[in-house]
């Protein structure tokens, strides 16, 4: 049934290549295509294991070419995206920040009175709606690489490269790098390179972070009694997050300075801070979940391709320096020190891997050793801004109590994201925040290396 909606119902490649693209002639996706392709992204998941014996193979090229030219367009950095819907959710991110004063990456426009306190409201509630849709597809192909990643990683490569007979990767791995003009991309297959998923995992620690500081900002004022709050601040954050022409909120504001109106703002306010808490903390699973699979993704065809890069004593004294790093820069790091080796099979169970030991000639199917540097030094950034990410968050529910991030903290229905779309169902019981530090802990051991 999935496979024939998405070759002869309404959900075809055809009908989601617009979202992919620049606009043309005058027009430009919007959210239906945006659901789409969405829809279309969280079906194509669910052929994965399918994929490599689907006929014809026309049918199987055409799919996949289609989640390859998405992921180019929503799993870059945002700005280096010519998707329309990215660039209208940027400008909608800096004039929040700018509004505000706060983070770029935050949509929290502060909102005026009258007319224009009615358009902030009903601007943040556009992009606040279009954010979640671009997050949700986000979802949808990161789990789709990361998926084709485990599905390519049991196919057998070093005899394709040690007989030199293409430098394409045959198995379905992602080479490490590109050409200098565009590294996010392998000419020889049209796939995505593995700078494309580290550029990925960027861009979920930015989102991440970004809707950690709004939730705590919310947080912070749902924490604060009545008494403490400033009204000019409450009239101010419940214009900003309440939906635009709500008259309850007209009715309240212009109640003015009795103990009523008041009384009336303060509750609306907490009510609607309630909300908008809620959807960043779904928004932040999300993130989270993108910068998982992002970290999965990569530690696959690192643990499929590249030898071990430790043993022995020597990896137990790399980890323990490396725990030692992370603490004194005030990052999350493990309460224990692991051997290489242990460590990396830990990955490679958390990822239900069974590979044989890699060599040099499997290596070379991800790239030159100057193209896996490049990579590597890229992804060494990343890792520290992903402890650093971390730390935030455990800071952030250490101080909540306990009750910030029931979903990404591992708990019953983490993720947040529903039906097709979303790709997150099923998430709940392997704990994120685990998991991302498990992977970021083996891939800075292959970072080492270089």
């Amino acid at each position: 049934m999935h496979l024939h909606l998405l070759t002869h119902g309404t959900l075809t490649p055809f009908r989601c290549r617009p979202v992919a693209g620049a606009p043309a002639g005058g027009w430009s996706p919007g959210d239906t295509e945006l659901e789409l392709a969405d829809l279309a992204v969280g079906l194509l998941v669910r052929l994965v294991p399918e994929l490599p014996s689907l006929q014809p193979p026309l049918v199987r090229e055409e799919l996949q070419a289609m989640a390859y030219k998405l992921a180019f367009q929503f799993c870059c950095l945002e700005d280096k995206s010519r998707s329309p819907l990215v660039a209208a959710l940027r400008a909608a991110k800096r004039a929040g920040a700018a509004a505000a004063d706060v983070g770029p990456g935050a949509i929290v426009p502060a909102g005026g009175g009258g007319a224009e306190g009615a358009a902030a409201a009903g601007g943040r509630g556009a992009a606040c709606s279009r954010g979640a849709r671009i997050m949700s597809l986000r979802c949808g192909l990161a789990r789709f690489l990361r998926d084709t990643a485990t599905v390519a990683a049991s196919v057998p490569t070093a005899s394709a490269a040690s007989s030199g007979t293409s430098s394409a990767n045959p198995s379905g791995l992602l080479r490490a790098l590109g050409p200098a003009h565009q590294p996010e991309l392998d000419p020889l297959t049209g796939r995505p390179t593995l700078q494309l998923v580290v550029d990925m995992a960027e861009q979920a620690c930015r989102d991440a972070a970004a809707s950690l500081d709004e939730l705590s900002e919310l947080l912070a004022l749902l924490r604060t009694p009545d008494a403490a709050l400033d009204e000019s601040l409450v009239a101010d954050k419940l214009r900003a997050y309440a939906p635009p022409g709500s008259a309850s909120v007209a009715t309240a504001i212009a109640a003015g300075t009795s103990a009523g109106g008041l009384a009336a703002r303060r509750r609306l306010a907490r009510h609607f801070w309630a909300l908008a808490a809620t959807s960043l903390d779904r928004q932040l699973s999300r993130a989270l979940f993108v910068l998982e699979a992002a970290f999965s993704t990569i530690a696959i065809h690192f643990l499929r391709c590249l030898p071990r890069p430790l043993a022995g004593g020597a990896a137990a004294a790399a980890a323990a320096a490396a725990a030692a790093a992370g603490k004194a820069g005030g990052g999350y790091s493990s309460s224990s020190a692991m051997d290489t080796d242990e460590l990396l099979d830990r990955a490679s169970a958390n990822l239900d891997l069974a590979l044989a030991a890699p060599t040099e000639a499997d290596a070379a199917m991800l790239g030159t050793h100057e193209e896996l540097a490049l990579v590597l030094a890229r992804l060494q950034d990343t890792c520290a801004n992903a402890e650093v990410l971390l730390g935030r968050l455990a800071d952030a529910g250490a101080a909540a109590g306990g009750g910030l991030g029931a979903g990404w903290a591992g708990g019953p229905g983490a993720g947040g994201v529903e039906g097709f779309g979303g790709g997150v169902e099923g998430q709940g019981a392997q704990q994120p925040l685990e998991g991302i530090d498990l992977m970021v802990r083996a891939l800075k051991m292959y970072c080492a290396r270089s």
